[in-house]
């Protein structure tokens, strides 16, 4: 009992003091995500997306601490990776952008994880952000391929996008791709503005 309370005072310490040094996937101490997990962050070689992971395992974790709890710590981390497993490919873009979502899922969510995202690739990366999609009309979440692809054709640049991506390469961020239709119309958007599009995702899902 007196050994067990030791051991939470010394935790409950350590969390005050040391906030940040918790692996976001397996609590455990360590500055970041710890090797054990990161060894989990294995991209599937048969999508044509350019990914950081499989949808499971720890990407699928932190994935969830970021949008669903918030974890900032969890958010920089995808962040990071995206940057270290792609860092060439980033620099040869002008903007970093996120593909958008739905208002419905802004709101539930209290933050757009899209944009936080966009932000933090584009701060290791010394590139600009900036937000240039409308939402799609409906939450892909929950749709079928189809109408996965029907719900991202409703995706438009804002009011000054064009001005912004005209003459420009933008990199498109997204979370999780699924069918990849959210991806495909941002970047569609992108070219018919007079811009040069690529685009990245941390973790592949795969179309169900």
């Amino acid at each position: 009992m007196g050994k067990r309370l030791h051991v939470r005072i010394i935790d409950g310490l350590l969390d005050t003091l040391y906030p940040r040094l918790r692996c976001p996937v397996c609590d455990g101490y360590y500055n970041g995500l710890c090797p054990v997990c990161r060894l989990t962050i294995v991209p599937e070689p048969e999508s044509d997306i350019l990914h950081c992971s499989r949808y499971e395992g720890s990407a699928k974790i932190l994935v969830s601490s970021f949008k669903s709890a918030g974890s900032f710590n969890a958010g920089k981390e995808i962040a990071g990776i995206i940057h270290s497993r792609f860092e060439d490919y980033i620099r040869d873009f002008d903007i970093v952008t996120w593909a958008p979502s739905s208002r419905l899922s802004r709101q539930r969510l209290g933050f757009d994880h899209g944009e936080v995202l966009a932000r933090n690739v584009a701060a290791l990366a010394g590139r600009e952000h900036a937000r240039l999609f409308k939402a799609p009309e409906f939450e892909q979440k929950g749709l079928e391929r189809t109408g996965r692809q029907e719900n991202a054709l409703t995706i438009r640049l804002v009011k000054n996008g064009q001005s912004l991506v005209k003459g420009r390469k933008i990199l498109v961020l997204d979370d999780v791709a699924t069918t990849g239709s959210t991806l495909s119309s941002c970047m569609v958007k992108i070219t018919d503005a007079g811009g040069i599009a690529g685009a990245v995702a941390f973790a592949y899902q795969g179309a169900r």
